[in-house]
């Protein structure tokens, strides 16, 4: 079974959108039941939405699906049309922020219309996600060789007009960063929050010195560093443990906590 780093980024991706969608689910619930909705909060998550899922994730995620679409001809068959999926949540999420924009200024913003679009978005977003995760990514990773990786990979960074955006990458880190902030930290499901444990501050990481002192701290002898050709290396006394695309230091972080829980390094 052949895989890539851009696996590895699609599902760190996913449990930050997974995060954004419990913020956008309190509103929710806030609206139907108070007829409260922090606008500036709903709006921001909308512009990460907007921005991130458009110019950075999606883009990722159709590569792999064509190939696999090329590659298996009961694809679309299995998994729906992807590209299609990804138009209709850029209508949901436009629709949306829409709405979202109109209320704005209102002391309460009680309407029946913008609460059946945050279900509808809620409920569009989690459903793909899932089938995602439960079939075309087991796919991509089952069914696709090294040298198919390679070629999507071209495709992604390589070329000079690349698929995706990487300043929008960037961008949207400081973004999901200020989201955090604004919905007061993390949340309670949050993958950081729960990562490390409760001594040492392992989870509450979020820059390699950080990282790093709190391994240190816990007695553990990998590190992670920022790689000479681009991304991040997770290193043991041993040697490399994992490689890590450009995701943003938090998200290297992230990756890296995950990679070691799944080692059985950490509890």
């Amino acid at each position: 079974m052949a895989t890539s780093d851009i696996v590895l980024a699609i599902r760190i991706e996913h449990r930050n959108f997974a995060r954004l969608l419990d913020i956008l689910e309190q509103q929710a619930q806030g609206l139907e039941r108070e007829g409260r909705l922090d606008q500036d909060l709903v709006g921001a998550v909308l512009d990460y939405f907007v921005g991130y899922a458009d110019q950075c994730h999606h883009p990722k995620e159709d590569l792999v699906y064509r190939k696999l679409r090329a590659l298996q001809e009961d694809a679309e068959a299995e998994q729906g049309d992807l590209l299609e999926e990804h138009e209709e949540l850029e209508r949901v999420t436009g629709r949306l922020a829409d709405l979202v924009r109109e209320t704005r200024g209102q002391a309460s913003p009680a309407d029946d219309r913008l609460a059946t679009a945050m279900r509808r978005f809620l409920g569009f977003y989690r459903d793909h996600m899932g089938k995602e995760e439960s079939q075309l990514l087991p796919a991509a990773e089952r069914l696709l060789t090294a040298n198919d990786w390679k070629s999507i990979e071209f495709d992604l960074f390589d070329k000079p007009d690349p698929v995706f955006d990487p300043a929008a990458e960037q961008n949207n880190q400081a973004l999901m960063t200020r989201i955090l902030a604004m919905s007061g930290g993390r949340d309670a499901r949050s993958p950081t929050a729960s990562a490390g444990g409760g001594g040492g501050g392992l989870g509450e990481a979020a820059s390699l010195a950080q990282f790093n002192d709190a391994m240190a701290e816990h007695g553990l002898g990998a590190r992670l560093s920022r790689a000479a050709e681009g991304g991040y290396r997770l290193a043991a006394p041993e040697g490399t443990l994992v490689t890590i695309p450009e995701l943003g230091e938090a998200e290297a972080v992230r990756c890296a906590i995950y990679f070691l829980k799944g080692q059985g390094s950490l509890p």
